[in-house]
């Protein structure tokens, strides 16, 4: 975790973080991503992609967020998410990839929390 984490509530199914990224002279991508909820927060989620920010494909359906304690000062194990993309090749090379964490289903309150911070895409890079 840190201090620049993203946290919202007041989810509905559908809502979503979204970021964008170069995937620029790297081939091989791996995502990770630090995320976790209160205990009344949005527990599903899917990780996407898209390339034109608008259609988006659903690369991992269905994972649970735990509900850990988040600390600005450390990462807690049970907060750690990560997608091998190596197989996607359609995402390597590209000026602009998209991914969203888009919510599949209610919260157990709406003033339920969902945090996210550390989110990056690493991948091997390629000769020119």
């Amino acid at each position: 975790g840190s201090m620049e984490s993203w946290s919202a509530n007041n989810w509905a199914v559908g809502d979503y973080f979204e970021f964008q990224v170069s995937t620029l002279g790297y081939a091989d991508l791996t995502v990770s991503w630090d995320q976790t909820r209160s205990s009344s927060g949005v527990s599903v989620f899917d990780l996407s992609y898209s390339l034109d920010g608008s259609v988006f494909t659903v690369f991992t359906d269905d994972y649970t967020v735990a509900a850990t304690s988040w600390s600005s000062g450390s990462v807690s194990a049970g907060s750690q998410y990560s997608a091998l993309l190596a197989a996607v090749d359609v995402l390597e090379q590209q000026p602009s990839v998209y991914f969203r964490l888009v919510a599949q289903a209610a919260p157990g309150d709406p003033a339920g929390a969902v945090r996210v911070d550390n989110f990056s895409v690493e991948g091997v890079a390629v000769p020119e």
